[in-house]
């Protein structure tokens, strides 16, 4: 009776290791490596336009970050960068300009391996 019940014992370890896995994100281990995204754009990227909430951040960029953060699948670790400028243009971001949004944001962050831009919104005003 003993050993019928340490291999049951054993059958269930077994069926709890198999378990976690599978379907436990939580312990698989996160990698080092940190990669960024530059988001860049018009009011929406800062925030205009979004729910305030006191306590939290606004914005198309800070909303990315949660869901990334959120997202079990990824192990990566993402850092968003809210470059957003209330009431800029697509003329204001264009980087045949030196002086122009682009680059003041894109120099200061010069590391980033994706940028997201957003632009459009503001051209109409």
């Amino acid at each position: 009776m003993a050993f019928i019940t340490k291999i049951l014992v054993f059958l269930k370890l077994i069926w709890m290791r198999m378990y976690y896995w599978c379907f436990d994100k939580s312990l698989r281990k996160e990698s080092d490596v940190i990669r960024s995204v530059l988001c860049i754009g018009d009011g929406f990227i800062e925030g205009f336009g979004d729910r305030f909430v006191v306590g939290s951040l606004t914005g198309l960029c800070n909303r990315m970050n949660n869901s990334f953060k959120q997202e079990h699948k990824l192990r990566m670790v993402w850092q968003f960068i809210n470059g957003g400028k209330y009431g800029s243009t697509t003329e204001d971001w264009l980087p045949s300009d030196r002086h122009s949004n682009y680059w003041k944001i894109v120099d200061r962050y010069p590391n980033v391996q994706v940028v997201f831009l957003m632009l459009g919104s503001s051209d109409v005003l």
